[in-house]
């Protein structure tokens, strides 16, 4: 992932005079000008070199940096090396690249949202998927969310290769936010006066997606026998056909089972959800989230046609009854 971790300024250089390795901070100011930084004065001095990979790699091989400077120079090596991978995202590291994101993990003791993220990032890039994703089990600011759900997405997928993280319109930050929250309640207010409340407890939601803004819901429910029920939903909780017992103002801010399946086993369960096109919601893109069954599910299934269990719109397998 590129972010910008570090300032633009950068703490060392390369002398213009001499080629060698500096520490910008370090150096003795002998003069000092007044007025604009850029005036014709200035223009005439000799202005500091950016340093080049071959550069980093001396300094850090000759051993003799505190841990401050090491991870300074590792991280900003580190970004150096990612710029040759913007044209070309599948490029892998090197060995000796690994060695430098190893030993840069290995220095990363900060706790705060910055650091987090790059650890997260480094475990990502070592192919260490799982250690990613339990280093981002933190509580992030909305700022930081878009890097953390990108992390974790790809850490999901298993990729470790460089990423941009993409122009949005905060739709990578609502779903982190959305995959830290817990579900199956919502603080949505509703009219108590309308249907009885119909009791989930899980909150494995998975999404059919059909198309722009169109999906299918369904959470998988089981049960201490070994049985699983999968509830079904259509988008914000609707149904196709109108309650003749309550109003809409009655249903606001609920969203109605409108159709369920029996399966034998977890296993049974999870087979036909992913046959008929259904994937576990967070288990690729957090699309849909203003669509989802958030809670005060109410059940529908008397009046609502159904979608499913008529055995018309579900495919089953060959070991299915």
């Amino acid at each position: 992932m590129e972010a910008p971790m570090f300032p633009n300024v950068p703490a060392a250089a390369s002398c213009p005079h001499c080629n060698s390795f500096v520490w910008l901070y370090e150096l003795e100011e002998i003069a000092h000008l007044e007025g604009s930084t850029f005036n014709e004065e200035s223009s005439k001095l000799p202005h500091y070199q950016e340093l080049n990979a071959d550069q980093y790699w001396e300094v850090l091989e000759s051993g003799q940096l505190g841990d401050e400077k090491e991870v300074y120079l590792r991280f900003t090596l580190f970004q150096l090396l990612n710029d040759d991978r913007r044209n070309d995202e599948l490029k892998q590291y090197s060995p000796k690249e690994l060695e430098n994101i190893s030993a840069l993990l290995g220095l990363m003791n900060e706790r705060n949202e910055r650091g987090v993220l790059i650890k997260a990032e480094l475990l990502r890039c070592l192919g260490e998927f799982k250690e990613a994703m339990a280093v981002l089990e933190f509580d992030f600011g909305y700022e930081y969310a878009k890097q953390a759900e990108l992390i974790y997405s790809l850490a999901l997928r298993e990729d470790s290769y460089v990423k941009r993280i993409p122009e949005d319109d905060g739709e990578l930050a609502d779903a982190w936010s959305y995959r830290k929250e817990t579900k199956g309640s919502t603080a949505l207010p509703y009219d108590s006066s309308g249907p009885p409340l119909f009791h989930i407890k899980s909150t494995d939601v998975w999404i059919k997606i059909h198309g722009m803004l169109q999906h299918e819901w369904a959470i998988l429910e089981p049960h201490h026998d070994g049985n699983v029920t999968v509830y079904f939903f259509y988008d914000c909780g609707t149904t196709m056909l109108r309650s003749k017992q309550y109003t809409s103002l009655q249903l606001r801010n609920r969203y109605a089972v409108v159709d369920s399946l029996e399966f034998n086993s977890l296993e049974d369960a999870i087979k036909g959800l992913e046959r008929n096109s259904f994937r576990r919601h967070g288990d690729g893109p957090m699309v849909g989230l203003g669509e989802m069954p958030k809670g005060n599910y109410y059940d529908a299934r008397s009046f609502e046609e159904s979608c499913f269990s008529d055995g018309i719109g579900w495919v089953n397998g060959e070991d299915d009854e």
